[in-house]
This record gives structure tokens, sequence and C-alpha cells, in this order.
């Protein structure tokens, strides 16, 4: 599965082994955390063949993660971590006497993968929506948090790619936010430039942009602050002054000699979204269909009665505990869902918290569950994660969310 064979691919095609790279790792099967690949390093032999796309020789693996070890030693860590591998992912994964790859029909989504085609391949001009959505793959630095020892040739590739896809992201940003600022889209421009400084505070070209931009949509008090929030960046990072081609821009600003555009006119808030395709049929996702579901019914009844407190206005937290396969996603699965059909007004969103290695993501749940709210499920909803109604649900919900997040 190389770059040139996979090509673009959107995420909504119903990949069953989903990889995120950008951030912290996560890896889902069939729309379940994969939690059975403990080794660290079995996990970076996954990354590394998923990214580069080739057939890589035995040795050259074992030299990438064991390059410290004499040679025989190296091929025997490989072993193991091969044999991880077959365990967990065997449709996924060609490996024979010599070589290691990526099976050629493996039905797998790789987010770095997505992100880096589109990125590479779309005219902004062309597809800014397409853009955007591969921007928004980019939910941290590739391998945010993933650590393997003793592995300095793994750890020199991880910061080359790292690094290289950084500036892609920066990159992308900068010419997104430009394109938007010549339609006059300068809202959506401010956006994304924030989220550019985000990564680099101290670029001070894209400071200047950002006080252009807040001046011309009539926010001058805005533009005033932003040049000081510049300064004091400047002075605490690079121990420097801005630039007098900064300053000379806030003094036009400071002067009001920039002329404020007409602001765009938009759609009233009354204005229902329209359904989108995937969800514009009668058919379910993949899998959806309730797992087989026996005993535990105290524990359903239990968290029924929380339930019951909820809706009557007492505020409720339930912990579902238990040792690893006792059927914690099953039993909230199976509560969920039969909530959902006694209570049709019922939202549900849900957030996993996965460490893989290193120190994981802490905000991850919680991320999960605004994207939820926000309904970004066509992911879950192809993967079999969510149900047709209850993604209709989430999507119904839509215009509630966003005013709510605009004031807050």
């Amino acid at each position: 599965m190389n770059k040139e064979q996979q090509g673009p691919r959107d995420a909504t095609e119903g990949a069953s082994l989903r990889v995120r790279l950008l951030g912290a790792p996560r890896i889902t099967l069939d729309g379940e955390p994969l939690t059975g690949l403990t080794s660290a390093k079995a996990q970076g032999l996954l990354f590394y063949l998923l990214v580069t796309g080739h057939i890589h020789t035995r040795l050259a693996l074992a030299s990438l993660l064991w390059s410290t070890f004499p040679e025989s030693a190296a091929r025997g860590n490989l072993r193991k971590a091969l044999q991880q591998l077959r365990r967990h992912l065997r449709p996924y994964v060609a490996i024979d006497r010599e070589t290691v790859a990526v099976a050629e029909d493996a039905d797998v989504w790789v987010d770095v993968v997505e992100f880096e085609t589109v990125l590479e391949e779309t005219p902004i001009a062309e597809a800014p929506l397409r853009v955007q959505r591969a921007l928004n793959l980019y939910r941290g630095d590739f391998l945010e948090g993933f650590d393997v020892q003793r592995a300095p040739e793994f750890e020199a590739w991880w910061l080359s790619e790292r690094s290289r896809l950084r500036e892609l992201v920066l990159g992308s940003l900068h010419d997104l936010a430009t394109y938007h600022a010549e339609e006059d889209d300068l809202e959506t421009a401010i956006g994304l430039m924030r989220r550019f400084l985000g990564f680099e505070p101290w670029r001070e070209e894209a400071h200047r942009h950002l006080m252009t931009w807040l001046a011309r949509s009539g926010q001058r008090g805005a533009a005033l602050a932003q040049y000081k929030t510049c300064r004091e960046i400047l002075a605490d990072e690079l121990a420097v002054e801005p630039a007098e081609e900064t300053t000379a821009l806030y003094q036009r600003i400071r002067d009001g000699e920039f002329d404020v555009l007409p602001p765009r006119k938009s759609l009233p808030l009354e204005v229902e979204p329209h359904t989108p395709a995937f969800l514009d049929q009668e058919a379910e996702g993949p899998s959806t269909a309730e797992k087989p579901f026996v005993g535990r019914e105290p524990q359903l009844a239990r968290l029924s009665e929380s339930l019951k407190f909820a809706l009557a206005g007492q505020r409720q937290v339930a912990f579902v505990s238990g040792e690893a396969g006792w059927g914690k996603t099953t039993l909230l699965d199976t509560f969920s869902r039969r909530a959902q059909r006694s209570h049709p007004d019922l939202i549900v969103a849900s957030g996993t918290c996965t460490a893989y290695a290193g120190t994981g993501d802490p905000y991850l749940p919680f991320r999960d569950i605004l994207e939820m709210l926000s309904a970004d499920v066509e992911e879950r909803w192809a993967a079999g994660a969510v149900t047709r109604a209850h993604a209709l649900r989430l999507w119904d919900l839509l215009p509630r969310t966003i005013e709510a997040l605009v004031i807050f």
C-alpha cells in the first residue's frame, strides 16, 4: 500500500483499520480501539510501514528499531514484534522470510497519508473545503507523546517526518488563509492565521497579516492588541523588537488609515443545515447491528436509574469500572442504544481515552465529544460505531451546538 497505490481517499469509505498518527497515536479496528498491540516498538514498526508505504527488508527494519543491538538480537526482537502484528493485524500486513510491508489489498485509512495526499494534490482555489478538511486532520504533531527507547534511527526518522509535516501544515494554513483574505472572507482568514500562530507564535509576518485582516474587518482594537502581543512574544522568545514594517503597520492602524470591509452576508440561523449525502439514505453504515449482550441487567438498571434522575433535572455522574475484557464498552453501548430508543430527544456523545505509549493525550475524549456534538460523525458512521438514527440526532443538534459555541 504505497502512497501512489492508495491515492486520495476520503475518511468515509469505512476502512476497517484506522490509524491516526497526527497527535497522540490512535489505532481502531472495526470502530474499536486496538489494545492488544502493547509493545512500543511493534507499534513503531506498524507506523513506519503505514507512513512509508514501501516494502522493507527485515534487516533494514531490525536496524531501524534495534540499531544498538547485535544483528542476531535485533533480528530476534524483530521476529517478536512481527508476531504481535500477525496476532492482531494478520490481514493488514504482508510478511515473508525476507521482507515486510502493508498488504496491498489492506482496508486501511491513515490520517498522515490522506493529509499529505490532499494537500500536495489539491489546488486551494479549486477545493478550499477539501483542503480545510485535510488540515483538520492535523490534531497535533506527528506521533505526539509516543516514545521508543533505544532506537536512534527510528527517532531520527520520526523527527524528520514531524518537521516535514509541520512545515506542510504551516504552509497550507498560510496559503489557505491568504486565499480566504483575497476572497474577502476575513473571518475565516483570521481564524486560520490564529491557528498558524498557535504553532509558531514568533512568525512576525503572520502577525502582520492578522493585524491587517483584523483592521479591515473593523476590529481595530483587536488589531492594535495583536501588535502588543507580537511585541511581547518577540521579546520573550527572541529578545528583539518588532521590525520597522510591523511598527509602521501598527501606526497606520492606530491612525485609522485602513478601510473597513463591508460585512459578508450570511445565512440566518433559522436555516436548517442540509442533511449530508452519507445520511441522506435509508441504509445503515457497516456493522451497526447491536452486539450480542447477555447478563449485566443489574448494571443496566443502575445506569437507567441515573438517567431517570438526570432527565428530571438532577445531574448525575456514573462510573463503570472493571478489568480489561469485562465488557465495559459493550455495556455502555447497549445502554446508550436502549436509552435512545426510549427517549427520542436524548443525545449521546462519547470520547475515548487511550494511551498506547508515552503520556497519551489527556484532551482526546473531550475533542471526541466536541467533534460528535459538532456533527463530525461521518467517520464513526462509516466504521459502524454509531447508527444512522444516532448520527441524524447529532446532525439535527448542529445549529444549537454552533450557537452555544459562538456564545461561549
